[in-house]
């Protein structure tokens, strides 16, 4: 039997199956509420091309005034379902769960459910699973030369075969190929043995690695109101042993719901940015004098230039949770701030021993490790010297809460925010909030900013755009000012040449498929998009250069060609809580130092190793060239 002949018997059972689908569709729906249907015809192309379905599409208008008042909710109920070759969805919103999808022809078929009225969600929710199974019974072609197989079972995704109980945990230590310290290099070498989707295991852990921003766009597209992302199982078996709280960032469901909610007025809102931003300025001036007083009169290189970053960002973010000056730039290592240098020195253990930790065989689960032991220490440290700091604040704040002065006045910082939201909040709950913050903010931000200097000292005609943007500025108060704007896209294409993090996590709620292969829910999926394809031609041409302006101009030949390829402070509802404070803080220093400096590197380059976020491998030595004040300018501040 000939190809053609398949296929055309085919069409003539796809197009039987889909006119009863809508028939009985339209009967149902006439029962219920006055509707319409409207119904496409099912085509196939057969022979060499590729193969497109297009099922039914069911429309439920909105309900006359009179109808509406007399129900709780009146809304859309969509369902549709495409399968589209060339890989592009061809599901016109956001879906809500996602049918089998064919890799041979990289082609999808998409169900999406909206807005249903919560009287009849039930009764709605059983038509679409029907749906979906007579749908994907009209798509099953059998096996012809251009027909689209079924859905691979999620035992079939290609991966490592490793060992009983052990899996190829071994592969990571001395005897191993790979590194704790090089994981990354283990994920490239994975992804090209394997392809864009493989599965691996590590003892009991199992995870799936996605490289393909499709399958995240399906994995954040299926995502609820709080979606799952495992937390670092080395972080909380630690504050469990210590009895400390797990912190947001490990919290999940209802409770980092709760979380997250009574903290995003206060680290997201334009009007707590602004409060914050005369004091985190004042601190980048400060920065800029230290930089003068440190640098060496004949390189111009300030020593360990990377702790005085982290001091600089730890400075700036505490202006933001507690309001408060932690004295990190005073020469010494005086009393007064010695809680905010141990503070700083338990962050930097925190986030060295946790890679480890994280990214090696997993002994600590066994016996009490060297590590293990470093690693809980310094968790104890942390909320001692985090919650000096804290309680200190508290005290402050609960004498002045009788004050009529200060009860009209907006909270002048994070920690004032919560407890207006909830005045019963335990020294220890605000004490574990601003330390997540606080570690957050620390590391990243400063390694975004050494990136940046990077980039800026190799190219150095962004460098003096920046400073000509920002010398015609008169008003420093806005966030969206050109320089803003361009200095935004430069720290977004240094992120993208150097990421922060290779990986992120999501478990999965519902049974999706990715790249061809049936995913179960409450599997957790890393994907791996910053590793694989920042420095793809495919996503971004012109793809190891710095092009800042791919990022300004949506129309650029340049700019990014698929989405979820990037996304550096993550996305969804879990997106990094403290984004907005960090542009804010890197808006400052580097209106600051562009004015005062120029910036050099003469060594080798600088490139990124694995840290619980990366981090630069080698000592950030940039040479800082003091920049003449104009004439008028040192009049002004004569006078």
């Amino acid at each position: 039997m000939s190809v053609c002949t398949v296929a055309s018997r085919t069409i003539s059972k796809a197009q039987k199956r889909s006119c009863k689908l809508a028939s009985n569709l339209r009967t149902m729906s006439s029962s219920r509420v006055t509707g319409r249907i409207s119904c496409r015809h099912t085509s196939l192309l057969a022979g060499n091309q590729d193969i497109s379905v297009i099922a039914q599409n069911l429309e439920i208008p909105k309900r006359d005034r009179v109808q509406q008042r007399s129900k709780v909710s009146n809304r859309r109920v969509f369902f549709s379902t495409s399968l589209q070759a060339a890989g592009k969805s061809g599901c016109p919103m956001h879906s809500r769960f996602i049918a089998p999808t064919s890799t041979d022809l990289s082609s999808k078929i998409v169900m999406g459910t909206f807005g249903i009225s919560w009287k009849l969600r039930s009764q709605w929710r059983v038509v679409a699973q029907n749906m979906k199974h007579q749908i994907t019974q009209v798509l099953s072609l059998g096996e012809t030369k251009t027909s689209i197989r079924e859905v691979q079972s999620y035992s079939d995704i290609p991966g490592p075969r490793g060992l009983p109980f052990l899996g190829s945990v071994l592969e990571y230590t001395a005897i191993g190929k790979f590194s704790p310290k090089q994981f990354h290099k283990a994920l490239r070498s994975r992804h090209s043995r394997y392809g864009k989707i493989f599965r691996e295991r590590l003892l009991q852990d199992e995870f799936v690695y996605v490289s393909d921003p499709k399958d995240i766009r399906v994995l954040v597209q299926n995502e609820g109101k709080a979606p799952c992302r495992p937390h670092l199982e080395a972080i909380v078996a630690g504050r469990n042993q210590l009895k400390l709280p797990v912190g947001i960032t490990a919290e999940q469901g209802n409770d980092w719901l709760r979380s997250r909610t009574s903290i995003n007025g206060g680290i997201s809102c334009p009007r707590a940015l602004k409060t914050y931003r005369a004091g985190q300025q004042v601190i980048a001036e400060d920065f800029v004098e230290l930089i003068r007083s440190k640098r060496d009169a004949t390189t111009g290189e300030v020593p360990q230039f990377e702790q005085w970053l982290n001091r600089w960002a730890l400075e700036s973010i505490a202006i933001a949770m507690l309001n408060t000056r932690l004295g990190l730039f005073d020469v010494g290592q005086s009393k007064k701030n010695r809680p905010a240098e141990k503070l700083r020195e338990c962050m930097d253990i925190f986030f060295d021993y946790g890679a480890r930790l994280t990214f090696g065989v997993p002994l600590w689960k066994i016996f009490n490790t060297r590590e293990w032991k470093t690693f809980c220490q310094s968790q104890v440290d942390e909320f001692e010297n985090a919650g000096y700091f804290v309680n200190k604040k508290l005290k402050q704040l609960k004498e002045e809460r009788g004050s009529k002065e200060t009860s009209k006045q907006s909270p002048s910082c994070l920690l004032e925010h919560l407890i207006s939201k909830n005045s019963e909040v335990s020294q220890m709950e605000a004490t574990t909030i601003c330390l997540e913050l606080l570690a957050g903010g620390i590391d990243t931000t400063a390694t975004a900013a050494v990136f940046t200097l990077f980039e800026l000292s190799r190219n150095k005609e962004h460098q003096s755009k920046l400073r000509e943007l920002a010398n015609q500025e008169t008003d420093e108060s806005k966030n969206n000012s050109q320089f803003s704007r361009y200095l935004k896209s430069c720290i977004w294409e240094s992120m993208r040449l150097h990421p922060l993090t290779y990986a992120n996590m999501r478990k999965t709620e519902t049974d999706l498929v990715l790249s061809g292969y049936k995913v179960p829910a409450g599997t957790t999926v890393r994907y791996t998009s910053h590793l694989m394809n920042l420095k793809d031609e495919k996503y971004f041409p012109r793809a190891d250069e710095f092009l800042p302006e791919r990022w300004l101009d949506r129309k650029s030949e340049n700019r990014c060609k698929e989405q979820f390829t990037f996304t550096p402070f993550g996305h969804g509802a879990r997106q990094c809580p403290g984004r907005r404070i960090a542009e804010q803080e890197l808006d400052l220093l580097f209106r600051q130092l562009i004015r005062n400096f120029n910036i050099d590197y003469k060594h080798e380059d600088i490139e990124t190793k694995v840290r619980l976020f990366n981090a630069a491998d080698r000592p950030a030595k940039f040479s800082f060239t003091p920049i003449p004040k104009p004439i008028t300018q040192v009049q002004q501040e004569t006078n």
